[in-house]
């Protein structure tokens, strides 16, 4: 169930499988839509959705409410146009059943509820189904607003301690919360800490399989993986971005592809100087220290005599990760596939591989890693007002869960630029104290 839309400043709630929606209060800018997910379709003789509604109050005898079915194909695109019916809501209890022809090729379906943004009511939707060979309720517990689930489970993570050009800290206010402060966005997160190790993560996975679809790519395929410095496979990095034009439904941005200023140096699109190592000391990754750095990961396909201007690399860049660390947490920054390669299951075998890096590395920078997170876990492609899984569905099918998280800074040591950025970011009011003790006073700073 989504809360694609809802009229500025209504109320919702779910409570033992009942949706009420409070608009009496609302500033009446904007519709309320409520969209459920895309859920697998078996379709017998006769199909229906049926609807059971409940208006509480309203300050107008009846209104409409506009109910639209979205017929989708297996991957979730649309197989033939949806099907819009508009019904009547009075005072009381209402009950409709709206008949489903099946249509060939569709394999899923999903529903929309749209009501005016000028109606002020409070009903309840106590049923939504669909009904064919078996009944599906569509009302469930994933309950989003503006990405924002309330009913996610929680977790507090340290951050680490923030030294100059700490990583994490930007996310506070937004995907971290602090103290008695929710975050704004739900975080999609893979507990790493709950998998004894590489062995027992993959059969949680297999185990789910057969609900989510996971996939676990041979090894056997030529494909290899390991970090690597950006600045010897730019040629190859901006093959991979400008690969596809649309990338989870919107154009990839300019900062992206080679018309961008950033990729005007000669320098980097004809490498001739780039070496393994480039930082002193600490090889591939940009390092602060062992909680705090980020690498670029990559899945390279074989290709004997394979340059990137002056250098011969033998080998093929396909896909990558952008991965940052900061505490005992773990991010994909970035994370794309070159399309003629994402048939062949790359990016699913870049995710396995580099979480069995995590697993087995003897590396201190892997070192005490607890989880890993990957944005919002409800950001993906939308159509029509439902989401059509993407992003969100490939997370789910490895073990990412939405997860309100809270963050901690640990330690004694600071940098105060990093510090007073926090402030700015999360609004706090500045009433004399110092900022660590002002942060403490919060909940983001722990000894």
């Amino acid at each position: 169930m989504n809360i694609s839309s809802i009229a500025e400043g209504s109320k919702f709630e779910l409570h033992e499988g009942i949706l009420r929606i409070d608009t009496t209060e609302s500033n009446m800018e904007s519709h309320t839509l409520v969209s459920t997910e895309l859920i697998k379709a078996k379709f017998g003789e006769n199909c229906s959705i049926r609807i059971r509604t409940n208006c509480i109050s309203s300050k107008i005898e009846e209104y409409k409410i506009n109910i639209t079915i979205h017929f989708r194909d297996s991957s979730g695109r649309k197989v033939v146009e949806p099907f819009k019916k508009g019904i009547t809501q009075c005072l009381g209890i209402e009950n409709h059943e709206i008949d489903v022809e099946p249509h060939e090729g569709v394999s899923k379906i999903a529903v929309t509820l749209n009501i005016n943004k000028n109606v002020q009511t409070v009903i309840e939707f106590e049923e939504i189904s669909f009904v064919g060979e078996e009944e599906v309720m569509l009302i469930d517990s994933d309950l989003i607003h503006k990405r924002y689930n309330k009913y996610a489970e929680k977790r507090r993570i340290c951050i680490g301690g923030v030294p100059k050009k700490a990583r994490g800290t930007n996310l506070i206010g937004t995907f971290f919360g602090f103290g008695d402060t929710e975050p704004s966005e739900t975080m999609s997160v893979l507990h790493l800490d709950r998998f004894e190790n590489m062995d027992h993560y993959l059969s949680e996975v297999k185990k789910n399989r057969s609900r989510s679809g996971a996939l676990i790519p041979a090894k056997s395929k030529p494909y290899i993986t390991h970090e690597f410095h950006l600045h010897n496979f730019v040629p190859d990095y901006l093959d991979i971005n400008e690969s596809s034009e649309i990338r989870q439904g919107k154009p990839m941005s300019e900062s992206y592809l080679r018309s961008s200023p950033r990729w005007k140096n000669s320098n980097l699109l004809h490498p001739k100087v780039w070496k393994e190592e480039r930082t002193k000391g600490h090889g591939l990754f940009d390092y602060v220290d062992d909680e705090n750095w980020g690498i670029h990961y990559g899945i390279f396909h074989p290709e004997p005599d394979h340059f990137q201007g002056d250098i011969k690399v033998d080998k093929r860049l396909v896909g990558y990760l952008f991965v940052a660390r900061f505490g005992d947490a773990i991010l994909y920054s970035h994370i794309i596939g070159h399309s003629d390669h994402n048939r062949n299951g790359i990016m699913h075998r870049l995710h396995f591989d580099f979480v069995e890096e995590i697993f087995n590395s003897e590396s201190p920078k892997y070192s005490g890693i607890k989880c890993l997170l990957y944005s919002g876990h409800y950001q993906g492609e939308t159509e029509e007002g439902i989401r059509v899984g993407g992003l969100a569905g490939w997370k789910e099918s490895k073990l990412f869960v939405p997860t309100n998280l809270s963050a901690y800074i640990s330690g004694d040591s600071y940098d105060s630029e990093i510090l007073e950025k926090i402030i700015e970011n999360i609004g706090i009011e500045k009433q004399g104290e110092t900022n660590s003790k002002l942060l403490r006073s919060y909940g983001l700073i722990e000894e």
